[in-house]
């Protein structure tokens, strides 16, 4: 469903002219409450409390049984709108295919101050992955690794063209690693995530949070390295 808001009551009243300013108020509760509430009225859905979510690029908030997510207008300097045909298709593709997802409820656009796509699914009560791990042993770890390649290999199936984006399960955890590509040697695992790392462009985050600095590395060579100490390291301490 479009919704087409009066301009002259504007909702959202936050000023974005660069990635930056979106950064700084995309997790904001109340510079959305009216945008979100007014789409929640026009899908013919009940307001409620709003709170955050795990913060990831877009703007994502629980509002009672639902999740909505508001992408980044054109404005900030990344239209996101083809994130959300991407979500779409892929969500479309996971219900045909027998893969659990959350059920779509309503997506569209808003145009308020700018033109905003919407997405609204349903919330699913559990505890995230990354959470969940910290606390697992790991022989828990390894059929989480095993379950998860399941799910992909059901996705890693032919379908039609979209917008050619290649999607990848990545995760630098060894014993995850292990459990999801089998007996790998830690070389050979090196090889797997460091190949991952060069393809997709959130290969720099991910060097940044589990490696190093990316600028503190003086080549691509000393970043193998580091990754495959890093895998040795993890492996030793595996009971695996």
């Amino acid at each position: 469903m479009n919704v087409e808001i009066n301009r002259s009551k504007t909702l959202f009243t936050e000023q974005i002219n660069n990635w930056d300013d979106w950064g700084n108020i995309f997790q904001s509760i109340p510079a959305f409450t009216s945008l979100v509430n007014h789409i929640l009225k026009a899908e013919g859905l009940p307001a409620s409390e709003i709170e955050n979510l795990t913060p990831g690029t877009n703007a994502v908030f629980k509002t009672g049984r639902y999740v909505v997510k508001i992408y980044a207008p054109a404005e900030s300097g990344i239209d996101q709108t083809l994130d959300m045909h991407t979500e779409l298709f892929a969500s479309a593709r996971a219900n045909r295919i027998g893969v659990s997802a959350p059920r779509l409820t309503a997506h569209g656009f808003v145009q308020d101050k700018y033109r905003f796509a919407y997405m609204i699914t349903e919330y699913v009560e559990g505890v995230e992955l990354a959470d969940a791990v910290n606390a697992m042993s790991d022989a828990e770890k390894i059929e989480i690794g095993r379950r998860l390649r399941i799910v992909t290999d059901k996705m890693n199936t032919v379908c039609e063209s979209f917008n050619g984006i290649d999607v990848e399960l990545f995760d630098l955890d060894p014993v995850l690693l292990r459990g999801y590509f089998g007996n790998y040697t830690a070389d050979s695992l090196t090889d797997l995530c460091f190949n991952g790392l060069l393809i997709h462009d959130f290969g720099g985050d991910i060097v940044a949070q589990h490696i190093g600095i990316p600028e503190e590395i003086p080549s691509i060579n000393a970043m193998q390295e580091r990754l495959l100490k890093m895998i040795n390291k993890f492996s030793k301490h595996a009971r695996i």
